[in-house]
């Protein structure tokens, strides 16, 4: 979106809420403004703004548009994507933090997808993409810091200076890309990095599980909200991101996200069976 066209839509829900001030509608004061994030315009083909979402459910009362409703949904989906990134990660890491092991948990897996997860974050953020069209991924990357943090202290020996180092090394290049440091082509070209990264940090992963015939210390809960997740933001994607590049990574997340969840249900019921016969 054009900044521009922000500081319009912007002006627009700022003289609905002060009009609803002014008449004693505190609710619909806070519901105005909160609208600005719920319905900003979409980047698709179907383009559609703000204000027309406004006029069309709230002043015409029809709810029953098309493009409004698709676009609507969307954000109610980026609202839960984002607010599921904040703890979705949290059973794994307590479940490792518990059994004191990262068994089963690919290194190599969780840097790809940190790398993968701040690849599309700069992208997004530089090519002027609604926040709630890709910020999960910046918390995707802080939890998997902690994971790494885990997987080191029980698998590794513990965090030494090489790991220390590539913590600042990893920050410093976020900071260049997020600032602007980095050319736009470059970002483009890392943005097509994205899918191929995807599928080579959940292969090994998905390979373990075949080959051990387990999914060691994986959690159903996680991987089930992150196949959820990875569905529900091809369906945003394609309501409000133009984007061949961003819609592809996503398409195959989901894929390949759905696959692991579909293996832990699979081994986590074979290894219960094992056990049964070992009693």
């Amino acid at each position: 979106m054009k900044r521009e066209e922000q500081q319009e839509h912007w002006r627009f829900f700022s003289s609905k809420a002060a009009t609803t001030r002014r008449k004693g509608h505190g609710a619909l004061r806070y519901f105005h403004k909160g609208m600005y994030q719920l319905c900003c315009p979409s980047q698709g083909p179907n383009y559609i703004t703000l204000k027309e979402c406004h006029v069309e459910f709230f002043e015409k009362f029809n709810f029953m548009h098309g493009e409004c409703l698709k676009l609507t949904l969307s954000k109610f989906l980026s609202f839960g994507i984002i607010a599921g990134s904040l703890v979705y990660k949290l059973p794994q890491i307590l479940k490792i933090s518990s059994a004191k092991s990262a068994g089963g948990i690919s290194l190599a897996a969780v840097l790809l997808e940190i790398l993968s997860c701040t690849f599309s974050l700069a992208y997004s953020f530089n090519s002027g993409f609604a926040f709630m069209t890709y910020g999960e991924a910046a918390f995707v990357a802080i939890f998997d810091l902690v994971i790494i943090y885990q997987i080191l202290t029980y698998e590794k020996g513990g965090v030494g200076v090489g790991a220390v180092g590539g913590l600042l090394v990893f920050l410093a290049s976020l900071y260049l890309m997020l600032a602007g440091f980095v050319p736009y082509h470059i970002l483009k070209l890392l943005q097509g990095c994205v899918t191929p990264l995807i599928i080579i940090s959940r292969t090994p992963q998905i390979w373990s599980n075949i080959t051990t015939k387990s999914t060691g210390q994986l959690s159903i809960i996680t991987w089930g909200l992150n196949c959820g997740g990875s569905l529900a933001r091809v369906f945003t994607t394609l309501a409000e991101v133009n984007d061949p590049l961003v819609l592809t990574g996503f398409v195959v997340a989901a894929a390949l996200n759905t696959t692991i969840t579909l293996q832990i249900l699979w081994y986590g019921d074979a290894s219960k069976e094992a056990k049964k016969k070992k009693q």
